[in-house]
């Protein structure tokens, strides 16, 4: 993740990684819709999770709604 960070920078690009949550498993999951991946029934609502996010974004700095992009990894 640091490689991107340093990368975003030299670009003049904001770079933000979220974590998504950590099931009672153990595993890291995102719930981003009614078929992935709630299988505990926890449920994080992590489309509003990253909504926030851009709009805490956008709140603080000059973001062009026009180039958000969301890259899952």
């Amino acid at each position: 993740w640091w490689q991107l960070y340093g990368a975003a920078n030299d670009a003049g690009i904001l770079l933000i990684i979220p974590e998504g949550k950590v099931n009672p498993g153990g595993a890291s999951y995102w719930n981003a819709t009614e078929f992935c991946c709630d299988f505990y029934a926890l449920k994080a609502d992590d489309v509003g999770y990253i909504t926030g996010l851009i709009e805490e974004a956008m709140d603080h700095f000059s973001v062009d709604p026009a180039r958000i992009y969301l890259i899952l990894w």
